[in-house]
């Protein structure tokens, strides 16, 4: 593949990414997507084979994207304690919610998609190294914790990790949704995931 061929890949993850983002990945058929860029549907299909192909690129480059604005532009963490790494980390997806919410709905989407599309493993390869890296980049925060006695060690980083993502990120996706019942409009939203995050973080605090 040549650099003009790659650009006009790129372009075309790109506009599909920014479209399901304001609307839904159902709606973005290949149709709608060749007509908004103003290009033949065929092109598409020569290039991409199947509208999942675009989904997945356009979610690969969306968490890119994100990982490089949020969780790498975290701040400095050299004087802090692992601790608080930890919190500064988990405090990104409050970030998200108050300033990128239509991505945390995107997640959501995504994830129902995959579900129903019946993608394979090999397929979500790329988009599962994403996470890893995540993951790598947090358990760095979390040893250093476990060294300076901020963390406790006698609970599996790993395990802790995923409970404490899952739980944070998707309390974010679900406040960032329509308002299914009165107290979802009641409630302060950043105040609840404030606390989603206080009880990971009293979890792995070590008892006096």
């Amino acid at each position: 593949m040549n650099k003009l061929e790659k650009n006009k890949i790129d372009f075309i993850i790109d506009e599909a990414g920014k479209l399901m983002l304001k609307s839904s990945i159902s709606e973005v058929t290949m149709k709608v997507l060749a007509n908004d860029i103003g290009i033949g549907e065929a092109t598409l299909y020569r290039y991409f084979g199947r509208k999942e192909n675009i989904v997945i690129n356009a979610a690969i480059m969306m968490w890119k994207d994100i990982s490089k604005n949020y969780f790498e532009n975290i701040g400095s963490t050299e004087n802090l304690t692992g601790i608080e790494c930890v919190r500064k980390y988990w405090e990104v997806f409050q970030k998200l919610y108050d300033t990128n919410a239509n991505f945390l709905l995107f997640i959501k989407d995504f994830d129902n998609y995959v579900q129903t599309s019946g993608m394979n493993v090999n397929q979500l390869r790329e988009y599962n190294d994403l996470f890893a890296q995540l993951e790598h980049r947090f358990s760095e925060y979390y040893l250093k914790g476990v060294k300076d006695k901020t963390i406790r060690s006698d609970i599996d980083s790993q395990i802790y990790y995923y409970a404490a993502s899952h739980s944070i990120q998707n309390l974010a996706i679900k406040l960032a949704g329509r308002p299914i019942i009165e107290v979802d409009e009641k409630i302060d939203h950043d105040q609840q995931i404030k606390m989603a995050i206080d009880a990971f973080i009293l979890l792995i605090t070590p008892k006096e």
